[in-house]
């Protein structure tokens, strides 16, 4: 997968405007407000492993006017971490709309440089601009800093104007990156209670709790993209996520997802941070894109034989989970969602070996 070129900034502009509303927007900035609109970065709190890539939202809950043109500068640490790539919201259906998203440089310090998208939304239907919370635009990070080293994020400037161009007074909700030395490290799970070891060395767990019933297939994915793997376990086809490494019911409403006797799987398979549900049947893969029974969000395909065991990865360190399958001792990669021959294969181990992933400290391919 192609990665933006990176770029000296530490702003990023996420401007949605009509052109009419933009020219009233920026002329009326003083303009008493009129509704509680708010912005957040989402999560409020990330973790970026070293000299990687890991994105965060913007998110807007739009007053009771609703939301039709907003303008937000979110202020990062360029020592810390620099831009990748934005994606504004797309366009929801029924409305006029128009996006797009560019780097600039104004020619002062560092800190004056941004990146600016811009566009509009409005429902032609009843002139109503969004209603209920949505994403505006998805922001990726790569990691320049050291571990332990954290770069707030900070709404700057947010400014909002309603369909009739009633303006605003948003709410803002900052956040802040972290810088981490990801990895994995042992855990087990017997019957239904799970022993964590936090660190790759023998000894008693570290931590250890009950979740599901004897039985069940087990899981550990970042469900709410906060950085940190979570047990799930899957019951016939019913999966029951939970955000914390601890006994108690699922945080997440359960849901129903491919059939009883799929192979389940976890991955983040669009980059957005949040590791979500797949199945495999049989040599077909069905990925869904939300933690939510449907239908898969990614056009099913098939990858590798009926029999054969499957892994998943970022192989190409793209920060996109990919399929993989082991045929004896060959191991054969692909880097994107979709059938077709591996992008990579090699021969390792030995046929009957137990092939795993674990994340190593060296260049991906």
């Amino acid at each position: 997968m192609a990665r933006a070129s990176r770029l000296p900034v530490s702003s990023v502009f996420i401007l949605l405007a009509v052109a009419a509303a933009f020219l009233f927007l920026m002329s009326h900035q003083e303009t008493e407000a009129a509704a509680a609109t708010s912005f957040e970065i989402d999560p409020a709190s990330k973790e970026i492993g070293v000299a990687s890539s890991s994105s965060v939202q913007l998110v807007a809950v739009p007053g009771p006017d609703s939301l039709a043109v907003w303008i937000v500068e979110i202020g990062f640490d360029p020592s810390i971490v620099t831009f990748n790539s934005c994606t504004s919201v797309p366009s929801p259906a029924g409305a006029a709309a128009g996006s797009g998203c560019e780097a600039k440089d104004t020619g002062g310090s560092p800190d004056d440089d941004t990146v600016v998208s811009f566009g509009g939304v409005i429902f032609l239907d009843n002139e109503r601009g969004l209603d209920k919370e949505t994403i505006l635009a998805t922001i990726k990070f790569d990691a320049v800093g050291a571990v332990g080293q954290c770069s707030p994020l900070t709404i700057d400037r947010a400014e909002a104007l309603g369909p009739n161009e009633e303006e605003e007074t948003p709410v803002i909700m900052d956040g802040e990156i972290c810088i981490v030395e990801i990895g994995y490290a042992p855990a087990v799970v017997q019957g239904a209670t799970w022993h964590l070891r936090n660190s790759n060395t023998g000894g008693a767990a570290d931590h250890s709790f009950v979740y599901g019933k004897v039985g069940d297939t087990h899981l550990m994915c970042d469900w709410d993209g906060n950085g940190s793997e979570t047990p799930a376990v899957v019951r016939g086809n019913t999966w029951y996520l939970r955000n914390s490494n601890s006994g108690g019911v699922a945080d997440i409403t359960p849901f129903t997802y491919g059939r009883s006797g799929d192979i389940p799987i976890c991955g983040d398979w669009n980059d957005d941070g949040t590791e979500t549900p797949g199945v495999i049947r049989g040599n077909t893969w069905y990925l869904r894109d939300s933690n939510s029974g449907g239908v898969a969000d990614i056009t099913p395909f098939t990858y590798g034989r009926s029999g054969d065991i499957a892994l998943v990865g970022d192989w190409s360190g793209d920060g996109t989970d990919t399929p993989g399958v082991v045929q004896g001792n060959t191991w054969h990669l692909r880097n994107s969602n979709t059938g077709g021959v591996a992008d990579i294969a090699f021969p390792y181990g030995r046929s009957g070996d137990i092939p795993l992933v674990w994340k190593a400290s060296v260049p991906t391919q």
